[in-house]
């Protein structure tokens, strides 16, 4: 008997499986587990299939032993073949990823002692926690708006209470999230899995998942190949976020696209949570599936360019100032968010408008008061004191980053203690009156169990993520609009806007589905994802003259098949339609082709 073993080894996308012999006291099926020796030393490996085969005269490598305490079943080890297929990337990375090892000493198994918190909501929000989560149980997919994770929390907690006997797992983009969840849910005995555990607690967690019909998990990427057939719910926790997505190393998946094909190949039902949907979720769920929250907070507008001429400073006009001067009155706090970091956004000469950039890449730069920051290499570059181009000394600070919003704030407010938090400065003072942050404040620092730390909240520049080149620009400016509406909201806060584009926000509050469906007819008029698929790929090769060579060569074969455009920068623009002749090309080039299915995720 020869088995087809998935070695538990990072491969190149090339390589499918290895033959080893079975020795006749053995007896394999497809998805055990297995010691098999691989090259000078033994890996773990799953077996793929087992065929009676002639071995033609070649000496196969026997298979050492078999773990029986696990084994995939057969839909399972099928479904981790379907999604390395989707990525182009090798089954045995996917499964090499996917478990942890089998733990070496049969110790006890690890315990979580999770922390709880007890989970309460507004009164007058409990009706409409109750109408979701009722909502849920009527549907097999759908997105659920939530302002932050507390409210989050008390919507699945009521899901769990009126379907207690689920197998539940909850995907959260990162480590802190998913310890919150973790202890919002705390009542329910969750297993938590965020990746920063030894390989042994791991397995432990993942071994007493599979064993168990019941039970709720609550991982971040790291577990998210944990869930089996048997699981009954998926929960994507923060479904905009960008650490769902893998794109830094093999495997690149998207987190929120493998749980979407777990639903779809197990009939799971899958909710995603977010304070608003993105255009994917309005495409993947449709409109009777879009579960809004409905509750307003009142928001003051201010338009900056017609209190400019009358404001002493641009960056903050006198009606926000105002604002800010009556909270602090009242011995409240005010939050102020610039999502901008450095002390300006460009230097430029005055005489020949020279606008510098990266010295080794060309790229833009981060402006601080002594440096510039390549935004792409990280080279550091001391300020210029001439131009470059026309060796003028006339050289001026444009716009406004949050280290220039400091002083501007020191001027005015000079009797308040102030702080700035930025990723590199994240440690949070609640007593401080005036906290200035990006958004690193809530990524790291907001805790929605905390009421009342502001009695303002106000969002410097909401245009900002307007005039990103990408074509999710919409989508981000009203997401992360939403996001620090629902911190203003967990406090009870005031919420002040900065903006010119004062209708679109307004708009995204009183009727957020029109604006869903209008994007929605963009993107499909303009085929962008998720209406098209849309994969990059860069060549790792040093010599220029070779990557030329076979990105010409590649790009030609792609563009034979129709309706597929590559462009310049080599992203690959492809018809669904026409997805499994482009993966099938992309699963037969090197590794030196890194390939990205989810760039623009």
């Amino acid at each position: 008997m020869i088995a087809e073993i998935y070695p538990l080894r990072r491969m190149p996308r090339k390589f499918s499986h290895f033959d080893y012999s079975v020795p006749n006291e053995i007896s394999l099926e497809r998805g055990q587990f297995v010691l098999i020796p691989f090259r000078s030393s033994q890996c773990l490996g799953i077996v793929k299939r087992v065929k009676e085969q002639a071995l033609r005269g070649i000496i196969l490598k026997n298979v050492l032993s078999v773990f029986e305490e696990i084994k995939l079943r057969d839909e399972e080890l099928s479904f981790f073949e379907s999604v390395s297929k989707s990525i182009s990337q090798s089954v045995s990375t996917l499964l090499y990823t996917a478990f942890p090892r089998p733990k070496k000493s049969n110790s006890e198994k690890t315990e979580n002692n999770l922390p709880v918190t007890t989970l309460t909501v507004p009164n007058q929000e409990s009706a409409t926690i109750v109408r979701l989560a009722n909502a849920m149980t009527e549907r097999r997919i759908g997105f659920v708006q939530a302002f932050d994770l507390r409210r989050t929390c008390a919507i699945i907690a009521r899901f769990l209470y009126e379907k207690p006997k689920q197998k539940i797992a909850i995907l959260c983009p990162n480590v802190r999230d998913a310890r919150i969840v973790s202890k919002y849910l705390g009542s329910f005995s969750p297993l938590c899995v965020t990746g920063e555990e030894s390989n042994d607690e791991r397995y432990s967690a993942w071994k007493s998942y599979r064993e168990n019909p019941t039970g709720l998990l609550i991982t971040t990427r790291a577990g998210i190949f944990f869930c089996d057939a048997p699981t009954t719910t998926v929960i994507v926790v923060r479904s905009g976020h960008q650490n769902h997505v893998e794109h830094r190393r093999n495997p690149r998946i998207d987190a929120r696209e493998v749980v979407y094909l777990f639903s779809q190949k197990f009939t799971t039902q899958l909710f995603f949570f977010d304070v608003l949907p993105r255009v994917d979720d309005i495409y993947r769920f449709k409109e009777e599936n879009i579960l809004l929250f409905n509750s307003e907070l009142k928001v003051k507008f201010v338009r900056p360019s017609v209190e400019k001429s009358v404001s002493e400073h641009v960056a903050i006009v006198s009606s926000t100032i105002e604002v800010i001067s009556e909270t602090i009155e009242q011995q409240g706090h005010v939050l102020i968010i610039l999502n901008k970091k450095g002390y300006a956004w460009r230097l430029r000469c005055k005489d020949c408008g020279h606008v510098f950039v990266c010295s080794r890449c060309g790229h833009l730069v981060r402006v601080d008061e002594q440096t510039l920051t390549c935004i792409r290499c990280e080279i550091i570059d001391p300020l210029p004191l001439r131009c470059t181009q026309c060796r003028s000394s006339k050289i001026e600070f444009r716009g406004f980053g949050s280290g220039r919003i400091v002083e501007i704030l020191k001027k005015i407010f000079t009797t308040s203690s102030i702080q700035h938090i930025d990723a590199q400065q994240i440690s949070f003072d609640p007593d401080v009156i005036i906290t200035l942050a990006t958004r690193a404040f809530i990524e790291n620092n907001f805790d929605p169990s905390q009421d009342n730390l502001f009695q303002c909240v106000v969002y410097l520049d909401a245009d900002l993520p307007l005039f990103s080149p990408s074509f999710r620009s919409a989508e981000q400016a009203s997401m992360y609009f939403y996001e620090w509406m629902g911190l203003a909201r967990a406090n009870h806060a005031k919420f002040v806007v900065q903006t010119e584009e004062q209708e679109f926000f307004e708009q995204y509050i009183h009727d957020p589905m029109k604006m869903f469906t209008e994007e929605n007819a963009r993107r499909l008029s303009f085929q962008q994802p998720p209406f098209e698929q849309w994969i990059q790929i860069k060549i790792r090769e040093a010599e220029d003259r070779k990557r030329e060579l076979q990105t010409n060569a590649l790009k030609q074969q792609l563009e034979n098949i129709q309706g597929v455009r590559v462009t310049s920068e080599f992203v690959i623009r492809v018809p669904f339609s026409r997805s499994e002749e482009v993966l099938k090309i992309l699963g037969d080039l090197g590794d030196h082709f890194l390939i990205d299915i989810n760039a623009f995720s």
